[in-house]
Order: structure tokens, then C-alpha cells, then sequence
């Protein structure tokens, strides 16, 4: 899921005790070394990440850093192939004295996107491990990455690689400051980075390898994702690489609206296709996912709604209302109507919400004195146009008898649970107590 930008700041790490890390390439890939005609492939790759604007940049640093050396190429350059032999990542160990001795280095490693997050890039690392162990020629293993990549970071670790504290580098690059301060600075934006994603997952990130199982999925808390703010967060999706594309819920509510572009935004099982001016209104605990195509933008901003709506918040009980209502009925209106649990603003709605929300984007960022208290009033004021835009749309109609129709089923249902929760319980129980048909209390 998407977090607010990360400053940007380089670090090195450098491999302390060796670690074995008993990971393997999925079963329908497998590794090949470089041989004499892959240079293009190693081009392709690094493009398909941005690490060069185009082939012919990628295809100069490659001659100049890696040409030279063909008898280390076959031993040292490592590729990922899929079954149809197609190279779909690749990594090297390459000899680097950037610590003032000569030491190995993890260099290059890129996954083209699409196959990221499915354990290749793991197994990568711990294929050049093995090569370090066989063919390593230097005192020691090292690698430079930044504050940006701390998923990778958290890898990183589980191989034995720790952070470098010790003098600058050479031919390091600073943000403009002291290597030192910049260095301490960079490893804490870090540090609070890995324990917020370790808190979101319980402490295993196995949970991000996996776009399938709903078990699978990680879970968010507010107090973890709202620390710049207590009551929600405001941000912007420029980029597919921003996509908030692991399975996940959260126990706040979310409204996604696209300004540019499209996206497949991804509902329990079901996907749909989102356009300029498309929103989501997400309540809490839904399993999703998000991918924002190249040239797409949205504005998200999450609440949490228990601090929006304090329980003698009688003048926006009708708000509370209505998003319930589209909310609640988000389980059961795509069987019953093949409706999806989206929705487009008129013309006039579209101004006013992208203005609101290009208003509460710059709050948020800046971040001036009583920011969250206005914050607070534009979040309501954004509920009150969506609610207003709802109630006058053939949407609602539907949405209020579904609600209306199982309303009580649900309530029912979970007042039967609340009575009798230390009890032993089954499905077949509850829906004989909530007259509820048996596929309905299990999306509940």
C-alpha cells in the first residue's frame, strides 16, 4: 500500500556474519549465467526499472563497467530466465573498492516490474552468496541502496548485511551534507520505515510475497500509518511503482479518486477498472489491492472514522449514514445487482472533489500550524459532497434497499456473536439466528 514519499538518501551496507538463507527460485524460473550476446538483455532489464532513460545509456554503462572483464562476466553475472527462456531479472558480484579495500559487491540486482514481489529477487541475493562462497576474490561483501528501498533493506538483513558507519565512500554522493549526519539521519528514516512494516505484518513479511490468498493479506492500524497526523492521511499515486499492489485491509476508511489516467483497483476477488473521476469510499477491513497504470494519478486520503465522528456528533448523522450505507452494501450489490462498488461524480461533482482534494494534499504536506484541525473540516466537507453527490444518484436506490434488506440479518447476526462469543460457534448457528443465507454472513 502506498505510504507518504520517503526522503531519498543513499546508504551502504556491508555483510557481517554470512547468513544462509535457505530460499529458492520459484519452480518455473531458473538461473543462468551471462554468456557473449546477453549484453541487450542486461539492458532491457535495467530500462524495464528506470535505471538508464534508454538501451543506448544502459548499453554504455555496461561496456564501461563490465566489458572489460569477459572472464568474471560468466562467473559473476547472474540471470533469471521463466520457462519460455525468456531473462526476466538479473543481478552480479562484482569487485568494487569503494571502502578504501578491495571487497565484492551486490551490484545491478533488478526485477522487471510484473514479477517483482514473488521471491526472485531473494533468491537472487542468495544465489550470489553462494557465488561469493565459491568464487569470491575480495575481503568481504558490500552494497549501496537508499532510504526508498527498505523492503529490499529488510532482505538485505535476513542475509547478514548491516549498515556501514565508517568514513564516506569514495565516489559517494551526499544530499548536499555531512556524510555522517546525512548517514545517521538516513538509517533512522529506516529504522522507523522497517518497524512500521514489521508492526503491519505481525512481524512476517511473507504476508508481501502473495497476491492471491485473502488469508494472506497484511492488515494496517491507524496508529501505525497516522503519524503525522492522528485522524488520517492525505497522499498522491504518480507512478505503477507507488501502487499500493499487496494484498491488504485496514482498519480506517479510504477514498481513492483518480485525477488522471486509469487503474485496476482490486475488491475482494473482483476487479475494476477506474477512470478520471471514479472514486472509492473503502471501509474498514476490506482485502485490496491497487495498480496505478504509467501516466495515472490519484489522490488518496485515509480516516479513521471514530475521530472524524465522536459519538455526539449528532449534525453529521446523515453523512455517517449514507457512507455506511454505500460501504455496507459493497458485500452484497455485486451478486445480487452486478453493480460495482465504485462511483462516478458528475461533472460539477468532479471539480468540487478534485479541488477539495488538491486543497487537503497541500495541508497535509505542509503541514502549518492547526493543519489537522483543517484537515478535520475538509475530510467532512469531502463526505458531505460525496454524500450529497450520492443521494442524488440512480446508485442510491439500490444501495438503501440493499442495506435496508439486510440491515437486520447482519445486526442480528452480530449481536447473536457478541452474546455468545466465548461459546463454540458455527456458520450454520449464526445464520439460522440471523436468517441469512449461508454465502452472505461469510463476506460479512
Amino acid at each position: 500500500m502506498p505510504n507518504k514519499p520517503v526522503p531519498f538518501y543513499s546508504v551502504v551496507m556491508v555483510r557481517g556474519e554470512p547468513l544462509t538463507v535457505p530460499i529458492s527460485l520459484p519452480s518455473e524460473y531458473f538461473f543462468i549465467f551471462f554468456s557473449p550476446g546477453m549484453e541487450e538483455d542486461w539492458c532491457r532489464i535495467q530500462c524495464s526499472v528506470e535505471s538508464f532513460p534508454d538501451i543506448s545509456s544502459a548499453r554504455c554503462a555496461f561496456d564501461t563497467e563490465f566489458a572489460p572483464y569477459p572472464e568474471l562476466l560468466h562467473k559473476r553475472m547472474i540471470f533469471v530466465c521463466d520457462s519460455a527462456q525468456r531473462t526476466v531479472a538479473t543481478a552480479c558480484l562484482w569487485q568494487g573498492n569503494d571502502l578504501g579495500r578491495r571487497m565484492d559487491r551486490v551490484h545491478w540486482l533488478a526485477t522487471i516490474p510484473g514479477l517483482q514481489k514473488r521471491g526472485i529477487g531473494k533468491a537472487l541475493i542468495a544465489k550470489l552468496m553462494d557465488v561469493c562462497r565459491t568464487e569470491g576474490m575480495a575481503d568481504g561483501v558490500y552494497l549501496t541502496t537508499q532510504t526508498t528501498s527498505y523492503h529490499a533493506i529488510n532482505i538485505y538483513q535476513k542475509f547478514g548485511f548491516e549498515p556501514y558507519l565508517g568514513p564516506r565512500p569514495r565516489n559517494f554522493r551526499t544530499q548536499g551534507g555531512s556524510y555522517e549526519e546525512e548517514t545517521k539521519y538516513a538509517w533512522q528514516i529506516i529504522n522507523e520505515k522497517l518497524a512500521e512494516y514489521s508492526a503491519c505484518t505481525g512481524g512476517n513479511d511473507s504476508s508481501a510475497q502473495t497476491a492471491s490468498p485473502t488469508a494472506h493479506a497484511i492488515f494496517f492500524k491507524h496508529e501505525t500509518m497516522f503519524s503525522k497526523c492522528s485522524i488520517c492521511k492525505v497522499f498522491e499515486v504518480t507512478a505503477p511503482s507507488q501502487s499500493g499492489d499487496i494484498l491488504h485491509s485496514h482498519d480506517y476508511s479510504q477514498i481513492w479518486y483518480v485525477t488522471r489516467g486509469s487503474c485496476e483497483h482490486f475488491v475482494e476477488g473482483q476487479k475494476h477498472e477506474m477512470f478520471v473521476g471514479d472514486a472509492f469510499l473503502l471501509p474498514p477491513r476490506v482485502v485490496h489491492s491497487t495498480h496505478v497504470r504509467e501516466g495515472g494519478n490519484i489522490i488518496c486520503c485515509e480516516f479513521y472514522m471514530e475521530s472524524l465522528f465522536p459519538d455526539n456528533a449528532n449534525a453529521f448523522d446523515r453523512v455517517r449514514q449514507i457512507t455506511q450505507n454505500f460501504s455496507f452494501t459493497m458485500l452484497f450489490q455485486r451478486e445480487l445487482y452486478n453493480t460495482q462498488p465504485k462511483f462516478t461524480f458528475s461533472r460539477k461533482g468532479q471539480r468540487l472533489v478534485e479541488k477539495l482534494m488538491h486543497s487537503m494534499l497541500e495541508e497535509y504536506t505542509q503541514a502549518e500550524e492547526l493543519f489537522t484541525d483543517y484537515l478535520h473540516l475538509q475530510i467532512l466537507e469531502l463526505l458531505l459532497t460525496f454524500a450529497r453527490e450520492y443521494s442524488q444518484s440512480p446508485a442510491h436506490e439500490v444501495s438503501e434497499k440493499v442495506y435496508d434488506k439486510y440491515r437486520s440479518m447482519v445486526e442480528n447476526a452480530i449481536h447473536f456473536i457478541d452474546q455468545h462469543y466465548n461459546e463454540p460457534l458455527t456458520l450454520d448457528g449464526v445464520c439460522t439466528v440471523s436468517y441469512t443465507h449461508l454465502t452472505l454472513p461469510t463476506k460479512a
